[in-house]
């Protein structure tokens, strides 16, 4: 079985006359939902909110075949994210994450040593509940994979999220990361370097996923620790979906600012193949 854990969140989205609509997500919660529609057995171990976001992450993961006898229901809000447009076509988030349910400090399983755990995006980072994920992925013998999704907000409100990311990395069997989220942990190094440093540590016998673009799409580039680098192309399809990273402002209270928090150059296709 996937054990799964992590946040979902409702991104608002704007529509026609002023208006927003909701769509759910989060990238552990998608990673679920996919994963469960092809097929694999997938507990998520959610906190949803007292809301009615919270009722409809529930009624979503469900619907799609995941299990949640290991999720939690908890007297505190969902995490959001307000989504603008801007001219040259950026994507512009508002998050509110403070005092979320998705990240609270609540217990996760235990799992058999032929399992996977899967840990990864803001849940990975966000305390009290990303300090009960790291141990998690400490504790036990089974297959351990981490989706680095590292964001701007993340490094602006959380010092320990670089060597947290580290820790991580020593301890996962696969670990996924974009260029873009080997630059922001490691500025100063080539991404290739991070990688390849990543890929040497340690004594597991993992592998380092990285995507990056290229001219017609992304490409999943997968390398090995002996060296081989086996190219598996994302399939196609789709609306083109453009986003940029572009950094991030910070506001008081639960209300934070991120500028362009998503991958660039996916389709629909895409997206729902990757996450």
């Amino acid at each position: 079985m996937i054990v799964v854990s992590g946040e979902n969140v409702a991104d608002l989205l704007p529509a026609e006359a002023g208006l927003l609509r909701a769509a759910l997500g989060g990238g552990p919660a998608n990673t679920a939902v996919a994963a469960a529609v092809l097929g694999a057995r997938v507990s998520f171990a959610a906190r949803f909110g007292s809301d009615a976001f919270g009722q409809a992450f529930r009624a979503r993961l469900s619907a799609a075949g995941v299990d949640l006898s290991h999720a939690a229901d908890l007297d505190a809000p969902s995490a959001l994210a307000l989504t603008s447009i801007d001219a040259s076509g950026a994507a512009e988030y508002d998050f509110w994450l403070a005092g979320a349910a998705d990240f609270a400090a609540t217990a996760l399983p235990d799992v058999g040593p032929h399992d996977i755990r899967h840990v990864g995006s803001l849940g990975a980072y966000w305390p009290p509940g990303a300090d009960v994920a790291e141990r998690w992925a400490e504790r036990g013998s089974g297959l351990v994979t981490l989706d680095v999704n590292l964001r701007p907000i993340v490094l602006e409100h959380q010092p320990d999220a670089v060597p947290r990311l580290e820790r991580l990395v020593q301890r996962a069997d696969v670990v996924k990361a974009s260029d873009e989220d080997l630059r922001m942990a490691h500025p100063d190094a080539a991404p290739e370097d991070t990688a390849r440093r990543w890929l040497a540590g340690g004594s597991r016998g993992r592998r380092h996923h990285r995507s990056r673009r290229r001219g017609d799409g992304r490409v999943a580039d997968a390398a090995r620790r002996d060296g081989s680098r086996p190219g598996v192309r994302a399939p196609r399809g789709g609306a083109a979906l453009r986003r940029r990273r572009r950094g991030a402002r910070v506001h008081e209270g639960r209300c934070l600012r991120s500028v362009g928090a998503g991958g660039r150059g996916l389709s629909r296709g895409r997206v729902n193949a990757a996450m």
